[in-house]
């Protein structure tokens, strides 16, 4: 190529570039960048309108793929689409070995909304048999992924208290799905004994996201941590987080709340936070929480073995000598 040419096919394409919409993407550039080299006219592709999401998911020879775009809401019973956004979208379909079924829900322009069939990827009246389909699939995929997760929480609270929605988060497959169950029926005020109790086994045994875990047992430190017969469980749970920033946010948590902590809490909270992974954290609580240990000699002393687990002489001389100098002004 040369020099003159090359100019002139730079300049050249510094004017297409130049005569795109502010909002074309680099694959979109690139697109029209390869359709002018190729000697074919600029185009470029419209943006799409609505950003839309897709989950699937599978159980034993039955598959499920959802997709959902704009604003979507669902019926009370979880067993249609009450509304949607003139933009939006909701598709499901569902694969066997049966069938293959696949619905479309989209924004009628009258009012209300309309429903696009397919059965084995032929177009099919939506009649009661294929509406008697859409209702259990969708109400066994709202369950199951967390779709909706809020608004169905209040309704289950409703419907069957914080023991249903204990149950209903034994069923869900998202960690989002289970936390807004559980999380509704602490704030619910209503749990006795052995539904906390239930509560602490599904934070431990089935939120796999230590970020999820960590907002739920937060969220239940409260009345968690006022009964003693569950303290012990509540920081077991704590301390099976392995993330060392999250152990330290849950004792963070705890500490700031209004509520005030129990002797036995704070000895609790003290054996959590020996357990504490990364040194900086555990040091960085130590200090920030010192001043909690100085009226009691056994809470103290038990602050002073916890600090004595500290490696580094340096941080753990730190922390040493905040709580003496806290003991001293404390006197």
């Amino acid at each position: 190529m040369n020099t003159a040419f090359g100019m002139s096919m730079i300049l050249q394409l510094f004017a297409l570039c130049s005569a795109l919409p502010r909002e074309v993407t680099m694959g979109q550039l690139t697109d029209s960048i390869r359709e002018y080299l190729d000697g074919g006219a600029p185009q470029t592709k419209a943006a799409p309108s609505r950003s839309e999401s897709s989950w699937r998911w599978s159980e034993n020879d039955r598959s499920v793929t959802v997709t959902i775009g704009g604003r979507v809401e669902f019926t009370d019973d979880s067993t249609d689409v009450k509304s949607i956004s003139n933009d939006g979208l909701f598709a499901l379909s569902e694969k066997s070995k049966e069938a293959e079924r696949k619905l479309e829900v989209t924004a009628h322009p009258g009012g209300g909304v309309e429903h696009a069939y397919s059965l084995n990827g032929q177009s099919h009246v939506f009649d009661r048999e294929s509406q008697a389909w859409f209702a259990r699939a969708l109400s066994t995929t709202l369950a199951r992924s967390g779709l909706d997760a809020e608004s169905r929480a209040d309704r289950l609270l409703k419907e069957g208290g914080a023991r249903r929605l204990i149950a209903e988060s034994a069923t869900a497959r998202s960690d989002r799905a289970r936390r807004i169950y559980l999380e509704t029926a602490l704030k619910s005020n209503n749990l006795d004994p052995a539904s906390l109790q239930d509560v602490m086994g599904a934070i431990s045994s089935s939120v796999s996201s230590e970020s999820e875990r960590a907002n739920l047992l937060i969220a239940a430190s409260g009345a968690v941590l006022s009964r003693p017969d569950l303290c012990s469980a509540f920081f077991q749970a704590v301390g099976k987080l392995d993330s060392s920033f999250e152990q330290k946010r849950v004792l963070t948590a705890i500490f700031k709340s209004p509520k005030a902590l129990s002797r036995e809490a704070l000895l609790d909270a003290l054996m959590a936070a020996k357990r504490i992974p990364f040194e900086h954290d555990k040091v960085e609580f130590l200090l920030e929480h010192a001043n909690l240990y100085l009226g009691d000699s056994e809470l103290r002393n038990e602050f002073a073995r916890t600090a004595a687990s500290i490696r580094s002489e340096a941080q753990r001389r730190r922390v040493e000598a905040l709580l003496d100098s806290n003991t001293k002004k404390s006197n």
